[in-house]
C-alpha cells in the first residue's frame, strides 16, 4: 500500500468514525439538521462546493483501481463524493429532499451510521496497520 493510500485510509476512516459516532449519539438532531440543510439552497451550494473540492482532489490524486480493497475503497469514496457534489450543484433542491425520503433516512438512520462506522474502522485499521508494517520492514 502506498504512503498516500495509507494516509488517506487513516484520514477518511477516522473522519467516518468520528462523524458517525457524533451524529449517531444525536439521532433526532442529526436527522432534523440534515432535513433542514436539504431545504436550504444556500447551504446545499456551499456544501456542494466543499464536496466538489474534496472529491476532485481525491479523484485527481488517488484514482487507483487495483492493488487491493483499501486503494479501491478510497477511490470509490472520492468518486462518490464527487458525484454527490455534482448532484448538489446541478440538481434541483427538491431532488435532495426527495432523496432523503427515498432512502428512508430517519427509519434506517442507525444502519447508515453503523455502516459508516464499520467502514471507517476498517479503513483506519488498514491505514495504521500498513504504517506499522512499513516501519517493521524498515527496521529489518
Amino acid at each position: 500500500m502506498s504512503r498516500l493510500t495509507a494516509f488517506l485510509a487513516k484520514l477518511i476512516g477516522s473522519f467516518m468514525v468520528i462523524v458517525g459516532v457524533a451524529i449517531g449519539l444525536h439521532k433526532q438532531a442529526s436527522v432534523e439538521s440534515i432535513e433542514a440543510i436539504a431545504q436550504t439552497p444556500v447551504l446545499l451550494l456551499v456544501i456542494g462546493l466543499i464536496m466538489l473540492a474534496v472529491g476532485l482532489a481525491l479523484v485527481l490524486r488517488h484514482n487507483v483501481w487495483s492493488g487491493g480493497v483499501v486503494p479501491i475503497a478510497i477511490t470509490l469514496v472520492g468518486w462518490i463524493i464527487l458525484l454527490r457534489a455534482l448532484l448538489l450543484l446541478f440538481g434541483p433542491p427538491q431532488t435532495v429532499a426527495s432523496l432523503l425520503v427515498a432512502i428512508r433516512l430517519e427509519r434506517l438512520f442507525y444502519g447508515y451510521v453503523g455502516a459508516a462506522i464499520v467502514i471507517g474502522c476498517c479503513l483506519t485499521y488498514a491505514g495504521f496497520a500498513s504504517q506499522a508494517l512499513t516501519i517493521e520492514s524498515a527496521e529489518r
